[in-house]
């Protein structure tokens, strides 16, 4: 995990579906394949998380946009976000608990995706990565 200090969030390292490890030279890793789920299955899955006990929090979620909107380096792209401390992070669009409010568009919610550095709106159906958080303070 990481605690970001202007925010006082602590967010897993790795997306979901990947692994952390630490590297022969000291540098951290996320190996695999992040997870794709759609907004739904993003949901049950923060509900039925459980993390190594060695952690001992168990109130992980699915951050909002502004929340994962503050992981963004706008001084890189694809992926846009530190991949000094989130190592290997898909250039793909992640979940946020935030709803699409429209009159014209029921079933939207707000996603993030990495390589654009701006949020979309898009359906709750379709698969994305998430990146878990928690309140760090």
């Amino acid at each position: 995990t990481v605690t970001d200090n202007n925010t006082g969030l602590m967010w897993k390292v790795c997306s979901e579906g990947q692994s952390w490890s630490k590297q022969s030279d000291n540098t951290a890793s996320c190996s695999g394949s992040a997870r794709g789920t759609n907004w739904k299955a993003s949901l049950e899955l923060v509900n039925n998380y459980t993390f190594p006990a060695s952690d001992g929090y168990s109130d992980w979620r699915l951050p909002n946009l502004k929340e994962l909107v503050s992981l963004l380096a706008l001084d890189r792209s694809k992926p846009s976000i530190n991949s000094t401390i989130f190592p290997n992070t898909p250039k793909s669009r992640y979940n946020t608990s935030s709803p699409f409010v429209s009159d014209s568009f029921d079933g939207q919610i707000f996603v993030l995706p990495f390589d654009l550095s701006y949020s979309e709106d898009l359906n709750r159906t379709g698969r994305r990565s998430i990146r878990l958080v928690r309140l760090g303070r």
